[in-house]
């Protein structure tokens, strides 16, 4: 199994939205795949208007001792960002 860690540095996005290092997963995430925020963070998110979800833009893959973990950068999706913008959300701030 791999070990999956979510990165963003997002102002909005903390890592711990994401399913983070503890869980491990059957695959890796691909550059393009969205990732969406656990459902704790949901209804905030959408308070602010901001998007759920985040796109793969890179994968890092390190061995440690016995396992292999894998650290999935993530960003906003061009679409999901330019709808943020037009509904006023905060996105870079």
């Amino acid at each position: 199994m791999i070990k999956v860690k979510f990165s963003t540095n997002l102002d909005q996005y903390s890592n711990q939205m994401f399913q983070t290092s503890d869980v491990s997963w059957g695959f890796v995430p691909r550059v393009g795949d969205f990732i969406e925020v656990t459902t704790e963070y949901v209804a905030t998110l959408r308070n602010k208007k901001l998007p759920i979800r985040l796109e793969v833009t890179s994968v890092s893959l390190r061995e440690y001792a016995h396992d292999t973990i894998a650290t999935v950068e993530l960003w906003y999706n061009k679409t999901d960002l330019e709808l943020a913008k037009l509904a006023n959300a905060p996105v870079f701030g």
